[in-house]
């Protein structure tokens, strides 16, 4: 599946958004995408920086799917479920 990343690359605006990846200026954002597109891009941007990616989505059932997608171009991907999580802090508690 190379020639789909190197297909990828040539895109601008992948290229503006792997650059801005390469220079820290987090968090990024690339929408209007399908969700094998999605997958696509993330798999792309952490072959090409080296680095992994967190992304949010808005329920489990896309991060499941999303996962699916990620592991199926070849990236392990990992899924914190929703419910029992709770940041530290978070808890709408007052301390």
């Amino acid at each position: 599946m190379e020639f789909l990343d190197e297909a990828l690359r040539k895109e601008p605006p992948y290229r503006v958004l792997r650059q801005a990846v390469a220079e820290g200026m987090l968090p990024g954002c690339a929408t209007g995408l399908s969700r094998v597109h999605k997958a696509h891009v993330i798999h792309t941007l952490c072959l090409d920086t080296g680095q992994g990616a967190l992304v949010i989505t808005a329920d489990e059932g896309e991060a499941s799917r999303l996962r699916e997608d990620l592991a199926n171009l070849g990236t392990d991907a990992l899924l914190y479920p929703a419910r029992g999580f709770a940041p530290q802090g978070l808890e709408g508690g007052s301390k």
